[in-house]
């Protein structure tokens, strides 16, 4: 019997899941060599907690209602449980690692959220169709909904255009670091928790069909990224991971062809009039959203996670 449970949003896209956290915690297991099993979760109440990524390490449920700071507490908890494939990092990498790690969080992961849940030629296409399935109806619609205005309410003081332009920054540095490494992985031969945390966005950039041309740019800048996503993928996942070449639509054609010839403001430096239109009247909508969903679990019985309380009550002191 595996020693550690991972609960994970169900694959797709070529990917070994959806959530590019999911797809962190499962590298970092995997890089460790550890004994594992999965369980793939098409709607939040099969996990435990109600949240994915969530591991079980002989009864210990670890998880996080923010899926990338699950993925930082899971791949924490895993190095004191199972293996800490960092330890025999020198103090220059680790200091290293802290300082791009700290990059990950602050440039990579605004970037993946935009994509994934404020880009409105995509959210209804996939991102609603993936992270609704399995769900009943309306909680198909509900909850994907919900979610995109919580990641909004994160990011409503940037723009997409300040988002993009901080993730090419980042970018550039990241492939720098890896054209100067003297192995396949960060710091050299072997792996990091620093290679599972890239990983788990450098592979969704590259394979979701949600991905905006502002990224999909720069991946095509960087081919040092897509060698180090597909070694990875071959050698430690076994199976490629696609470079999707999603249909666009002609903003989508506008802002590729612009992020082409280096135009600035690819992505505009304001926010959308859907944007504005879901901040204005987010909170009306949720809660109507909320209380169908709390009416949906008190007739099914089943448990139902929500986590915008904070968000809701954050508007209200405004």
């Amino acid at each position: 019997m595996a020693s550690c449970l991972l609960y994970k949003w169900q694959s797709g896209w070529g990917l070994p899941s959806v959530s590019p956290a999911c797809i962190q915690v499962e590298a970092y297991l995997r890089f460790a060599a550890a004994d594992f099993a999965v369980e793939s979760c098409d709607y939040t109440h099969t996990s435990p907690t109600g949240h994915q990524p969530a591991v079980d390490t002989s009864g210990e449920i670890v998880a996080d209602d923010e899926a990338y700071q699950s993925a930082r507490l899971i791949i924490q908890h895993l190095q004191q449980q199972t293996k800490d494939i960092d330890a025999d990092l020198s103090d220059s990498d680790r200091a290293d690692l802290i300082a791009f790690r700290t990059l990950v969080q602050n440039d990579l992961e605004p970037a993946t959220q935009y994509t994934l849940w404020c880009e409105a030629d995509s959210f209804s296409k996939h991102t609603q169709v993936k992270y609704g399935h399995g769900m009943p109806f309306p909680l198909n619609y509900i909850l994907p909904r919900m979610h995109q205005f919580h990641v909004w309410q994160m990011l409503k003081l940037t723009t997409a255009e300040q988002i993009y332009t901080s993730l090419a920054d980042a970018y550039a540095a990241i492939a720098e670091r890896l054209s100067a490494s003297d192995g396949d992985y960060f710091f050299g031969g072997t792996p990091s928790s620093l290679d599972a945390l890239l990983y788990g966005h450098l592979a969704f950039h590259q394979a979701a069909p949600v991905t905006s041309p502002e990224i999909r740019h720069q991946i095509s800048q960087h081919p040092v990224l897509r060698k180090y996503v597909d070694r990875i993928s071959k050698d430690v996942f076994q199976r490629p991971v696609p470079f999707a070449s999603a249909s666009m639509s002609q903003e989508w054609q506008r802002r590729a062809d612009a992020a082409a010839s280096g135009s600035r403001g690819a992505a505009e430096n304001k926010h959308t009039k859907a944007e504005e239109e879901l901040s204005s009247k987010g909170k009306i909508w949720i809660g109507f959203a909320a209380a169908a969903v709390i009416a949906f679990g008190l007739f099914s019985g089943q448990y139902i996670s929500i986590g915008f309380e904070e968000d809701l009550e954050e508007d209200e002191d405004l």
